[in-house]
């Protein structure tokens, strides 16, 4: 839509300027257009009978039409007004196949199959460090799954915070990982291990059993506007 918009400004800028050189530099070119139009007028209302007038008024009106004619074509606005076209045209169709190529089409159709598969985001929790212990994530709309297991732990005890606006979230947790939740959702379902489910809960905490001794434990906090969240054995 951009580029056919685009594309009419220009063109309407070209055929401006093919007017504006037309009225302004050829003084014959306006007396041209009143002869023509006046002539042929006459041509086409002159009696049927009167064949001489109607020849005249056609001649003179048709000279004037010639005249027309070459001052527009010698006018480099008029080219410029058929070559733009063209030029657009021929980048349009290069472009629209350089994105249908092998290359491009295989990363897209690779792209659209993972579209609605979950996403692991245990290294996007991780990477983003606050501290040696800390980490926080801020992710896009969809579904994420949080797989301790993969998690590199410290002995003081890690800390993970996500936050997002929409999308599922599942946190899979081994049985030697100790945990420390906090978890809100403003529209969704909350299910930790086998109890019972909270419906649009906010700051829903649980914490394992000797979480403070436990070698690895890891306090999560989540916080998602709209989507379900489910804590699991791994």
């Amino acid at each position: 839509m951009n580029r056919a918009r685009n594309f009419l400004i220009i063109e309407g800028i070209i055929l401006l300027l093919l007017a504006m050189k037309l009225f302004t530099s050829r003084p014959g070119f306006i007396p041209a257009i009143v002869i023509a139009v006046v002539f042929s007028a006459l041509a086409a209302n002159a009696r049927n009978n009167n064949t001489t007038a109607r020849s005249v008024f056609g001649c003179v009106g048709g000279v004037a039409w010639l005249f027309i004619i070459v001052y527009v074509l010698t006018t480099g606005f008029f080219w410029l007004a058929l070559i733009w076209p063209v030029i657009w045209l021929a980048a349009f169709y290069r472009r629209a196949g350089a994105s249908d190529t092998p290359e491009n089409a295989r990363p897209r159709a690779r792209a659209h199959a993972r579209k609605n598969e979950p996403r692991d985001i245990t290294n996007e929790a991780t990477d983003t460090s606050v501290s040696a212990d800390k980490s926080e994530a801020t992710l896009l709309s969809r579904d994420d799954v949080l797989d301790l297991a993969t998690l590199d732990f410290h002995a003081s005890g890690n800390q993970l915070t996500i936050k997002k606006a929409a999308g599922n979230t599942t946190i899979r947790v081994p049985e030697e990982v100790a945990i420390r939740l906090n978890i809100s959702t403003a529209n969704g379902l909350i299910r930790i291990f086998e109890n019972p489910p909270v419906l649009d809960g906010h700051d829903i905490r649980f914490q394992s059993d000797a979480f403070e001794s436990a070698e690895k434990r890891v306090t999560i906090v989540v916080s998602v506007d709209t989507g379900n969240i489910e804590v699991m054995h791994a």
